[in-house]
């Protein structure tokens, strides 16, 4: 086995490509409108990433990607789950509500396997979809952020707060990486770069958790069959989105302008 004034105030003065930021709402039970409110957050985060980053439409690639998070999601329950590429260079994945999962070109480029890029659409599905509602440590209001750290490529703020999710989330993971036939190490293998790549993300997908987890699987006994790890069409389609994304990363991207949500 294999070793803010407001969130959109927020989104425009960030130089990364995804809306990570937070947003402060006041303290009261929910309601239709905070309901209808998330929405729209969760809404806009889908357009600002088609706007400013673009989409990748390559239907092999698409289609690849799309069977691997399909194997996962049949694995845990989850149906009707669609994935959206963009050409962003930089790393980053979240899964909305209406069950879209977004994934830049970047973060797929950096998986070394199937089995890596499967873990991390389960530990994506572990966390869940669309944006949570935190404690603000400096100050009264919560703050609205995305369930999952790695929505953002530069890690988000109060990350370390995240750190018990991301335990919770590489966990399932595991679980479900194994219902779906993959090596449930590949997703401690991924992280494991990610979080010593990414030092935002590091507070909260911490080393010495990872290595607690690994110690554990490691313990554990393999299935007779194995797991797998990789496929010939993963291994192809990969290379494909390496040169594509080689080929594009040096193109402008389009400038967002302010966003509004009423």
């Amino acid at each position: 086995m294999r070793g803010a004034n407001t969130f959109i105030g927020s989104l425009a003065s960030l130089t990364i490509f995804i809306p990570v930021s937070y947003c402060q709402v006041p303290p009261q039970d929910p309601s239709a409108s905070q309901i209808q409110r998330q929405f729209v957050l969760e809404r806009q985060i889908a357009e600002d990433l088609e706007k400013r980053d673009g989409k990748l439409d390559d239907a092999p690639i698409r289609a690849c990607v799309q069977r691997i998070l399909t194997r996962v999601g049949d694995a845990v329950g989850r149906k009707s789950l669609e994935i959206r590429i963009t050409r962003s260079p930089d790393e980053y994945v979240e899964l909305l509500p209406t069950g879209t999962l977004y994934v830049s070109a970047g973060l797929l480029a950096r998986v070394a396997s199937e089995a890596e890029l499967a873990g991390l659409f389960a530990h994506e599905l572990a966390h869940g979809s669309g944006l949570v509602t935190r404690q603000n440590p400096g100050g009264s209001m919560p703050l609205i952020t995305p369930a999952c750290v790695l929505a953002s490529p530069r890690g988000v703020f109060l990350s370390a707060t995240y750190r018990d999710a991301e335990i919770g989330a590489t966990n399932s993971a595991i679980g479900d990486l194994k219902a779906a036939g993959y090596d449930p190490s590949a997703i401690l293998d991924l992280l494991s770069k990610l979080s010593y790549e990414h030092p935002g993300w590091s507070k909260a997908i911490v080393a010495d958790d990872l290595l607690a987890i690994r110690a554990t699987i490691e313990a554990e006994p393999v299935p007779p069959a194995g797991y797998q790890i990789d496929s010939s069409e993963f291994i192809a389609q990969h290379s494909r989105l390496i040169r594509t994304l080689a080929q594009t990363k040096n193109t402008p991207r389009p400038a967002l302008g302010p966003s509004k949500i009423n």
